[in-house]
């Protein structure tokens, strides 16, 4: 029986330590996939399965940066045997071709129904994926594709955890700001939790997408000022107190973008920078709070 994926899954290996995710930093490694995330619930975790046309297979895509599995071959990096084949979400588009070795169909092969561990294989080349570990910091806990047979050590099984809810009105997001309050984000409406005396309302419109041209020593500042009039009534004899009560909303949003540099011969080169983030904060449901504290009456001198 054809094991049934979630639409979005989060991977675990056997030895419990880590989360898949993809390596955005570093130029030898980048893209490689590796048991280091923290948090189940990180966007970098977070994988997507699209059924392919031939039955039983998949292919897998990271919802970072939009890439496809892929099983790629080592050149020379140090420690690490040479001619070594990895997985990387590094495949712009899907290859349903299972002749050529840029093929990006997996196929998940449950070991048991009841409990859920599978086998995950490459299909162009028949190996299983596997948990590396070795003294090579860049590419230790990173997934190899090298054997059809079974790891003795277990480190070809890896557990899935569904990230589909089922109901994309219910998903939320997270972010944790720096004094450990946690703001929630509508992924459905785009917009973030506050509290209502009675509700929660999602009010606060976010926009995933920046375009601008940047150059290096160059600064771009964009100031809005923003007035507000609170009448006040001070009665006689009384000290009345103001204050503005604002709350902060905060987010932040990982994007890629080009960066273009023109060397000294003129050549121009543009890269694609992966894994960045953006922070932006505000203010809303802004309210005043007054507070009167009744004076005591002057004392006259007494007569001389």
């Amino acid at each position: 029986m054809a094991l049934t994926l979630p639409k979005f899954i989060v991977l675990k290996p056997s030895d419990n330590n880590g989360y898949l995710s993809y390596v955005r930093e570093g130029e030898n490694n980048l893209g490689f996939l590796k048991f280091f995330e923290t948090q189940a619930v990180s966007p970098y975790a977070k994988f997507e399965v699209e059924i392919s046309d031939t039955s039983g297979l998949v292919h897998i895509r990271s919802c970072q940066n939009n890439k496809y599995w892929q099983r790629t071959k080592t050149v020379s990096i140090a420690g690490v045997p040479p001619g070594q084949y990895w997985i990387t979400a590094t495949a712009q588009n899907k290859e349903e071709d299972q002749s050529k070795e840029t093929c990006t169909l997996f196929k998940f092969a449950p070991i048991d129904h009841a409990t859920g561990p599978v086998r995950i294989v490459h299909v162009q080349s028949g190996c299983n994926l596997c948990l590396w570990l070795g003294s090579d910091l860049i590419l230790n806990r990173c997934v190899s594709a090298n054997y059809r047979e079974f790891d003795s050590n277990g480190f070809d099984i890896f557990s899935i955890i569904d990230y589909d809810i089922g109901d994309s009105t219910v998903a939320c997001e997270t972010f944790v700001a720096d004094d450990g309050k946690v703001h929630i984000k509508s992924i459905c409406a785009g917009k973030f939790w506050w509290a209502d005396p009675k509700w929660i309302w999602g009010n606060i419109e976010m926009s995933g997408e920046f375009h601008s041209d940047v150059k290096w020593e160059e600064t771009k500042e964009s100031k809005t000022l923003v007035d507000v009039v609170h009448k006040i009534v001070v009665p006689a004899m009384t000290k009345v107190t103001v204050n503005l009560i604002a709350t902060k909303g905060k987010c932040d949003v990982p994007f890629t973008f080009m960066q273009s540099d023109t060397l000294y011969d003129g050549t121009i080169v543009t890269t694609a920078v992966q894994g960045a983030t953006y922070t932006g904060s505000n203010y809303y449901s802004i309210h005043f709070e007054t507070e009167e504290t009744k004076l005591e009456p002057r004392k006259k001198p007494d007569p001389m």
